[in-house]
């Protein structure tokens, strides 16, 4: 079989170039008709008009903001039920402590910013009274800081300012490991990932003599698909080794990248600033439009402006949060191995909190809210939230994830998080700091809906429903994933990711009408796995329908393992290594692939056709935009010539069944527009259905907002 694989790779290598030139040269010319889709407006925010109820009320101050949810737990307790709108007039509302509601809170209440009047909660201390000095052979300005204040960020006129960073543009690497102060051991280890390194041994090419005030120190370690925030307690220079205050949520090796910030001797660039809280001192080198009587620099001092528990029917509305502080995690998740070790999960971000933080609670809503230079998480609907809603948000500048739904896996119904809506809302830049946090993110939650939303530049997944990694007992489930449009996703920084990625059984759960691209891993050595949609570890009885994925780092399609998933009537295009990717051979189908439209250019239809039976396909349509009806799959990820496989071949293992490769006629595929011919033989032949992959993304017009 291998002899007869490598004749026929050598054969149609020389075979196909010659017969797409031949086939290219007598093409006669055909009339193709395209009906262009009604595209749906979007539509501006609505501030509403100011219409003031018998019991509302109008603030103009964080003070008489508290009074006022003070006072309406008094309406409350006189019997009162009506719904109740708090005004805030526009302005600052500065929190240095988080403003908590919970029980004994009023419901049925709304806060909301005043028609035509941006509403800031901000989590800030403005520093101002500069001195000039020389630091670094540079001009630089400091101030006094109180005693004990630590932070994480800085904002100037609505900017966030940079830290100073070595090295200042890219990362050094790991060249040689040392595991010797590592919680497990190679043979205690419970994972072969996860020693819980507490130290590492730098790079030669950067060995300081010292490091001033080293426990100002942060070093961001990045490996596989996460990224671990940690700092120093002490620097060994004769050994060029690091003492971390945390241990390590990965083991620290070989080739893994690196880079420190909040290093003294780096503060050289105009912008940037550094914090010596060793000596109560902020250190900022000034602009060349700064004054030192103008220039207010707002520390973020508080990283979470909403704490709510126990709370019923509470909307927030036009508001804008922003500013807060990155913080480590306080609390790691208690329902975890790795919390006994003070080790916090390593994957998306999982133990971050979020500026709003919602717990045990019910009918609570954001609504034309905007999230900015959020620190950690945005929104974090932590366990027992039901019936709540997140919708026509901007999230722009978030350290971690935009959304994140936090649940039990329970079948205890009064436990289970479910029915939370995501809907129409543009997330973009996020894991800013925890660079894998999660455009949205759903774990243990069912009967949810994640749509028309769009969500761009991050550097890892966009958005992940599930957290049951094989085949054990899940609560998620019937969950909507619809009309959502993807881009720019990883953009080479961490591994192992998808546009949208799933884990675990989810009976139930659809993802429909998609628009995915431009999903990207790192690509140097070690780096994998920048897929389009990624069914990953038990994933199951899931469908994956009428999605368009194109132009990804690795495939448009993966599906590591799991059981009867239906993939049908998707467009998987252009895509590097492939268009569908199977990879983990078990004794069940893990899905089965129908009716859908498969292009590639001069790259693979399959991937890793290398085992029968790990999926069924019937009746997709396939074209190579280069070669024609000749499409190529391979027994690897690679076109190594010996490891093609050909229609014939591919017949004989038992794929491409009932396969129509034809043309599908889409107007202009080289340059992304998938708009499809009225006459395409993907219509007549594998009776693919239509739909309007525009309106994908927002309703909402958020032009206003850039």
């Amino acid at each position: 079989m291998e002899f007869i694989r490598f004749i026929a790779a050598i054969f149609m290598a020389v075979f196909i170039p010659v017969s797409s030139f031949v086939g290219s040269f007598f093409k006669e010319e055909v009339n193709v008709n395209f009906t262009e889709p009604q595209k749906q407006e979007k539509q501006l925010r609505d501030d509403g008009v100011f219409e003031k109820g018998e019991n509302d009320f109008v603030v103009t101050t964080k003070e008489e903001l508290i009074g006022a949810k003070n006072e309406l737990k008094a309406l409350r307790a006189s019997g009162n039920s009506d719904r109740i709108t708090v005004w805030i007039r526009g302005g600052e509302y500065t929190f240095e402590e988080t403003m908590t509601f919970d029980e004994s809170d009023a419901d049925n209440v709304v806060y909301r910013a005043y028609p035509g009047e941006k509403v800031s909660f901000t989590g800030t201390v403005s520093l101002t009274g500069w001195t000039e000095e020389t630091v670094n052979g540079i001009t630089a300005w400091s101030t006094p800081i109180p005693q004990g204040m630590n932070f994480e960020a800085a904002v100037k006129d609505g900017k966030v300012l940079p830290k100073t960073r070595y090295p200042e543009k890219g990362y050094l690497t790991i060249e040689t490991e040392d595991h010797s102060d590592a919680i497990f051991t190679e043979e205690t280890t419970p994972w072969y990932l996860g020693y819980g390194d507490r130290a590492f041994v730098g790079n030669p090419s950067y060995n300081p003599e010292q490091l001033k005030n080293v426990e100002n120190v942060c070093v961001r370690i990045l490996h596989y698909w996460v990224s671990d925030v940690n700092y120093l307690t002490s620097y060994d220079a004769k050994e060029n080794k690091y003492y971390t205050k945390y241990p390590f949520c990965m083991r620290v090796l070989k080739g893994d990248r690196y880079f420190f910030e909040n290093i003294f001797e780096q503060l050289n660039s105009p912008g940037e600033w550094y914090l010596d809280s060793e000596n109560n001192k902020l250190y900022y080198v000034p602009e060349e439009t700064d004054s030192m009587d103008d220039t207010v620099i707002k520390a973020c001092v508080n990283d979470k402006i909403i704490d709510m528990s126990d709370t019923e029917r509470v909307e927030f509305r036009g508001i804008t949060f922003c500013n807060t502080d990155f913080t480590y995690p306080e609390k790691i998740d208690e329902t975890g191995f790795l919390a006994q070790y003070g080790i916090r999960f390593p994957q998306a971000e999982y133990d971050f909190d979020g500026a709003v933080s919602v717990t045990k609670a019910k009918g609570i809503s954001f609504t034309n809210c905007d999230f900015l230079n959020i620190g950690n998480t945005g929104i974090k609907f932590n366990r027992l939230v039901k019936d709540s809603t997140v919708t026509g948000c901007l999230f722009k500048n978030i350290g971690c994830s935009g959304v994140y739904v936090h649940g039990y896996n329970t079948a205890e119904e009064e436990k289970i998080t479910e029915n939370i809506k995501v809907t129409d809302n543009r997330i973009e830049s996020y894991g800013r700091n925890g660079n894998s946090g999660i455009g949205i993110l759903l774990t243990h939650a069912r009967n949810c809906e994640v749509s028309n939303n769009e969500i761009s530049d991050g550097y890892y997944t966009a958005i992940s429903v599930g957290w049951n990694w094989g085949y054990a007992y899940s609560v998620s489930g019937n969950n909507l994933i619809k009309d959502n449009l993807i881009y720019n996703i990883g953009q080479g920084w961490l591994s192992d990711m998808g546009g949208i990625y799933t884990l675990g059984i989810q009976q139930g759960t659809v993802l429909s009408g998609n628009v995915i691209h431009d999903v990207a891993a790192d690509e140097g050595e070690g780096g994998y796995g920048g897929w389009g949609i990624y069914l990953d570890e038990g994933s199951s009885h899931i469908v994956v329908e009428k999605n368009l994925v194109y132009s990804c780092g690795s495939q448009s399609f993966n599906m590591h393992y799991g059981e009867e998933n239906i993939i049908r009537n998707n467009i998987f295009a252009l895509s590097k290594n492939g268009q569908v990717r199977s990879s983990y051979k078990e004794d069940h189908i893990q899905f089965r692939l129908k009716g859908n439209i498969i292009l590639s250019d001069d790259s693979l239809s399959y991937a890793r056709a290398n085992e029968k039976d790990i999926y069924k396909d019937d009746g997709n349509l396939y074209w190579d935009l280069t070669n024609g009806k000749y499409v190529v799959s391979s027994t690897t990820e690679e076109k190594h010539l010996d490891c093609l496989m050909y229609e014939k071949l591919m017949k004989l293992s038992g794929y491409y069944v009932n396969g129509v490769f034809a043309d599908p006629l889409f107007r202009d595929p080289r340059n992304f527009d998938f708009l499809i011919a009225d006459d395409s033989p993907a219509v007549k032949s594998i009776g693919f259905e239509t739909w309007d992959y525009d309106n994908a993304g927002t309703k909402t017009d958020f032009s206003s907002a850039d």
